[in-house]
């Protein structure tokens, strides 16, 4: 408990509230995953996202938290994904747009699988240089 801290009991009942209302809620893209960060009061800020565009695959969504997903939807209006939903647009157009729409999240989550395995790979560089034997003693833990 922190000093500052004016209700306690309240507090705690409230992140209780909140990862019971959110149970594993994670964004697909960075994983934030803790709910004091991922709800503002009663705004949830795990967001879904429309991979081929609602208009084009009202279906096709993924939970995003708000940063990531005002950036997905950017890199899908810099890539002049058809957002609109129109009545004379033909399949053919609805499925471009879908597809580039996709390609655009595909892109993003491609540069999160390069940083993890940045990140991996950082981690072994420090285990190799703090635990040279690391690799043998691990060996049968894969």
């Amino acid at each position: 408990m922190s000093p500052r801290e004016r209700d306690p009991i309240a507090n705690d009942a409230r992140k209780a509230a909140r990862r019971y209302r959110f149970p594993g809620a994670a964004c697909v893209l960075c994983g934030e995953s803790d709910p004091d960060v991922l709800v503002a009061g009663r705004r949830v800020l795990i967001e879904l996202h429309h991979v081929a565009g609602a208009a084009n695959d009202a279906a096709a969504v993924v939970p995003l938290c708000r940063n990531c997903h005002a950036v997905a939807t950017e890199r899908q209006r810099d890539a002049g994904v058809d957002l609109t939903r129109r009545e004379d647009r033909h399949l053919l157009e609805r499925l471009e747009a879908a597809l580039r729409s996709l390609g655009t999240f595909l892109a993003l989550l491609a540069e999160r699988c390069l940083a993890w395995a940045d990140g991996v790979a950082a981690v072994v560089s420090g285990l190799d240089t703090a635990m040279p034997g690391w690799r043998v003693a691990t060996q049968g833990a894969l």
